[in-house]
């Protein structure tokens, strides 16, 4: 059975809804743009399109390379990756060009390299991780490891890591973030509560917000996935996020790798935006990828 045909016999019917609504919602930004603050211009117009067709066209090649095979992404291909990752960030800047997205998508790798065994290769991944100084990646590694010794400890560990980070300097300073995250949540839940603003559009908001404000420094993400999604689909589409990571936590349970990879994966999207970012797409991929082998398996066994 392949793995789409596998899916679409697991889950339940509502859920292609879901799926659907997150691949239609940023056409239908693309084809009738709307902005809902005065003052912004045709170029702001233009931004907002340009952004709803990138994440359109991203989630909808995540869903069918995802869902229609389970050979694209390799563990292989995702740990040579990191490894690149982690040589980049000793000389300054990794592929990402972020130190925190670079940090957290070296983290990422480590539950790979454990089930390839590739144990040696863990060192100098986590030396990449240290060098990017990014409290995100640290926080990550933690729960990775933790989640990977039984999955039962997901919140203990991210309490434990918590505690144990919050003595770094600077740990607690959010670089705006809480800030950002305020803004957002008040402008999306006092305009579109329920539908949101449009996939991708604080990138046009939160500029034109902050310049208004007098603000030098400028975001264009809220470093957060869950006030980013809330912003772009409502809270319609927080509602359908936390479905699909409930399902996907379900689909995990019994592996260390895949728990442990989606814990990760899951501390990251609360201070980065790997579902804005193509790298981090990859590991979706690969997750559903190989959840649907394994079911498949299952399947077969007489």
């Amino acid at each position: 059975m392949a793995a789409y045909q596998l899916v679409l016999v697991k889950l339940p019917k509502w859920a292609f809804w879901c799926v659907l609504y997150i691949l239609a919602r940023p056409l239908f930004d693309y084809c009738e743009p709307h902005l809902f603050l005065p003052g912004l211009g045709p170029m702001n117009l233009y931004t907002l399109q340009r952004q709803s067709l990138f994440l359109f066209t991203g989630y909808t090649l995540v869903v069918v390379l995802g869902l229609h095979t389970t050979s694209v992404v390799s563990s292989r291909f995702l740990i040579g990756l990191g490894l690149i990752n982690a040589v980049l960030v000793c000389f300054g800047q990794g592929l990402l060009g972020n130190p925190g997205q670079d940090g957290a998508f070296i983290a990422l790798t480590l539950p790979l390299m454990a089930r390839e065994k590739f144990y040696g290769l863990m060192i100098p991944a986590l030396i990449g991780i240290m060098l990017s100084k990014s409290a995100t990646a640290f926080l990550a590694t933690f729960v990775i490891g933790a989640l990977y010794v039984h999955y039962m400890i997901f919140l203990p560990a991210i309490l434990g890591a918590l505690c144990l980070w919050s003595f770094l300097p600077d740990f607690w300073a959010d670089n705006g973030r809480l800030f950002y995250w305020q803004q957002a949540l008040e402008l999306s839940l006092s305009q579109m509560p329920v539908l949101g603003l449009g996939p991708g559009s604080y990138f046009v908001y939160g500029a034109a917000m902050n310049q208004r404000l007098g603000h030098t420094s400028v975001p264009v993400w809220t470093h957060n996935d869950f006030v980013e999604v809330t912003f772009g689909y409502g809270i319609l589409g927080l509602c359908i996020l936390l479905f699909l990571l409930v399902m996907a936590w379900r689909s995990a349970r019994g592996s260390k790798e895949f728990t442990s990879l989606l814990g990760g994966f899951i501390v990251v999207m609360c201070f980065q935006m790997p579902l804005s970012q193509p790298f981090f797409w990859l590991f979706i991929i690969y997750f559903i990828g190989r959840v649907s082998e394994r079911e498949d398996l299952c399947l077969q066994k007489p």
